[in-house]
């Protein structure tokens, strides 16, 4: 599967919050294309649909994927199981689109930090300071105090030496 470029992504946000109903979250490698962050290749549109989205909706949105080119496969849902086990994540989400019936919207930086903080792969680091570093200059930083608490209880649990390694280079970059 070829990557998901960002004219692909702008155009699956725009057709998505054109046709589909209520709150449909961008997750993941999706977000940061929006930002005008091309750090990395993502090869799947990760995005959490609202609480009562049917399978009818998910239909739509691989069609959608579908008309920008992409394959059905580019979209995944799945992250919304993930999304929803963090405490508070309604209150961090930024529009991204409006439709008359929806809306497209992204983790704030604070949220899209704590999205990745279970995995933090190589490339999750990655994302979370090409992001840090964009908000910060935008004069929009994330809640370091909560980021850095969420941190130290994951290093709390002895995690792997890599992904402690990993944990501690995001610690220092909140500062």
């Amino acid at each position: 599967m070829t990557g998901v470029t960002p004219d692909h992504l702008h155009r699956f946000v725009e057709r998505a919050a054109a046709r589909l109903r209520g709150d449909w979250v961008l997750l993941d490698g999706a977000v940061l294309p929006l930002l005008g962050l091309e750090i990395r290749v993502t090869l799947d549109i990760d995005v959490a649909g609202p609480d009562g989205a049917t399978q009818a909706d998910v239909v739509t949105l691989l069609e959608i994927a579908v008309e920008c080119g992409l394959p059905p496969e580019a979209v995944n849902t799945a992250g919304a199981f993930f999304l929803r086990a963090l405490p508070g994540w309604r209150d961090d989400l930024v529009v991204v689109r409006r439709g008359e019936h929806g809306r497209i919207l992204r983790p704030g930086t604070t949220l899209f930090v704590r999205t990745k903080l279970d995995r933090l792969s190589t490339a999750d680091l990655a994302d979370c300071l090409a992001l840090l570093r964009h908000a910060t200059g935008q004069g929009a930083p994330p809640d370091r105090d909560r980021l850095r608490a969420e941190i130290d209880a994951r290093l709390a649990e002895r995690p792997h030496a890599e992904r402690a390694g990993r944990l501690a280079t995001l610690r220092a970059a909140l500062g």
